[in-house]
């Protein structure tokens, strides 16, 4: 993303820098606004009342000025992670240091929106194409991404469902493996955030169906790279998934 009108000028100056130039700018339009004031007013009361004047009016050409910055530091973040070869190496830390660097908050109205926006893009790059079916690493993939950027659950859940409505008339396949995966991204929280049943019409079955066949697919995998090498400490592995995966002993067969 590039950076417009007086963004650029808001990216060169750290928080320090652009209070120390709203205060001199601010001095020196009220000095400028006295010295009017005396000039064609010829009293104190005029010269006060220039300085008044052309200091708030700087006061809110510099206000205004501020306003933008929580888009700088949006687009900064935005910049900084697409940037990246590797996302998932993203740290919470890193995104706290970009929102200090420009003096802002994460919860920031504009950054928080990067925020989203990010994660959904994310989340959508992760889901294979056509199709090809899940790998097994997109759940911790996201769990991870959406831990760096500091999503809680609602937020997160919101752009899954944006992500729904983006491919439920689009691609099936794909919008299935969106529910098996979001639905082991939040757990147990998932009946209360991510709303399929009310927001696309389907049904309990579909999404168990959505479930158990995405689960199904990622555990045969898991078999398949075993091989015939069972032990104990395998098994237990084996068991461990099967459960992650939701998949109950009648669908592993």
């Amino acid at each position: 993303k590039e950076l417009t009108g007086v963004q650029p000028l808001v990216e060169a100056l750290p928080p320090a820098g652009r209070a120390v130039l709203e205060l001199a700018v601010v001095a020196a339009a009220a000095a400028g606004g006295y010295t009017l004031g005396t000039r064609y007013g010829g009293t104190r009361t005029t010269a006060v009342a220039g300085a008044a004047v052309l200091g708030a009016a700087t006061l809110a050409g510099a206000a205004a000025v501020n306003s933008v910055v929580p888009e700088v530091a949006a687009v900064g973040l935005h910049n900084y992670v697409a940037g990246s070869d590797d996302p998932t190496a993203l740290e919470a830390s890193e995104v706290a240091a970009i929102a200090s660097k420009y003096g802002v908050s994460t919860q920031d109205a504009a950054f928080k929106s990067e925020l989203c926006d990010l994660y959904a893009s994310f989340v959508y790059s992760v889901l294979p194409p056509g199709h090809e079916a899940l790998k097994g690493t997109e759940v911790e993939a996201i769990k991870k991404f959406k831990k760096a950027l500091g999503l809680d659950d609602v937020d997160a859940a919101n752009m899954h469902m944006a992500i729904g409505r983006r491919l439920y008339r689009e691609r099936l396949d794909a919008f299935q493996k969106l529910i098996f995966v979001s639905n082991l991204v939040f757990g147990d929280a998932s009946d209360f955030i991510l709303p399929w049943k009310h927001l696309f019409g389907i049904t309990d079955y579909q999404i168990d169906i959505a479930m158990r066949e995405n689960a199904k697919i990622l555990y045969a995998l898991e078999l398949k790279s075993i091989g015939r090498g069972l032990d104990i400490g395998t098994l237990i592995e084996v068991r461990r998934v099967q459960l992650a995966y939701k998949l109950f002993d009648e669908g592993c067969c």
